[in-house]
């Protein structure tokens, strides 16, 4: 699957807020961050868990390099 941001922000039929510097093809979707293996090419889907909010391991995935994140 290669999808660039706004291609997934129309399928979505989300909003985008895109910084042009790190919009890439997205190569992999991650929930969990601990699996993220390439970040730069990652979209990162904060999914809210029974105990957690997805939302809160956004600083994490950014970490790892992702730039892109469903929220």
């Amino acid at each position: 699957m290669d999808y660039d941001i706004s291609q997934i922000a129309h399928i979505t039929s989300g909003s985008l807020s895109v910084n042009v510097e790190h919009s890439r093809q997205i190569a992999e979707i991650s929930t969990d961050t601990r699996t993220i293996r390439i970040g730069q090419h990652t979209l990162f889907v904060a999914l809210d868990g029974v105990s957690r909010s997805g939302a809160a391991f956004i600083r994490d995935a950014y970490q790892k390099g992702v730039r892109n994140v469903v929220v």
